[in-house]
C-alpha cells in the first residue's frame, strides 16, 4: 500500500513539475484516490479506509505542491467546470473559510 501510495503521488509532483498552474485531473481506482486524499491531508495511511470514495464521484483538492485544502469529497451531484475554477487562496482558512461571494452578495 506504501508502495501504491508513493506512486500515485509521484504522479502529483511530474503533473505538477510539468505545469505548475492549472487543473489537473487525476482518474483511478477508490483505494488510490483515498491513499492520495489520506496523504494530502497528512493521514496515516493506516486510516485511509475510513474515507468513503464512490465510483464516479469528484474530490478537488487545491494544492500547491506542499500545502493541501480539500474543497469537494466524494461529490456525485455538482457539475464538475464550476468545481475547477473555485477560487483559490494561499492563505490558511480559519472557521468556516467562506470564499468571497461571485454576485456580490453576502
Amino acid at each position: 500500500m506504501k508502495a501504491m501510495q508513493k506512486r500515485a503521488l509521484m504522479s502529483i509532483s511530474e503533473a505538477l513539475e510539468e505545469k505548475k498552474n492549472g487543473t489537473h485531473l487525476f482518474v483511478s481506482h477508490g483505494d488510490v484516490l483515498k491513499a492520495l486524499v489520506a496523504s494530502l491531508l497528512k493521514m496515516k495511511l493506516d486510516d485511509f479506509q475510513s474515507l468513503v470514495i464512490d465510483p464516479a464521484s469528484v474530490t478537488v483538492i487545491d494544492f500547491d505542491g506542499s500545502k493541501s485544502r480539500l474543497l469537494a469529497f466524494n461529490d456525485s451531484h455538482s457539475p464538475i467546470a464550476p468545481m475547477t475554477s473555485m477560487e483559490k487562496s494561499t492563505k490558511a482558512l480559519l472557521g468556516g473559510g467562506a470564499r468571497s461571494s461571485r454576485s456580490g452578495k453576502k
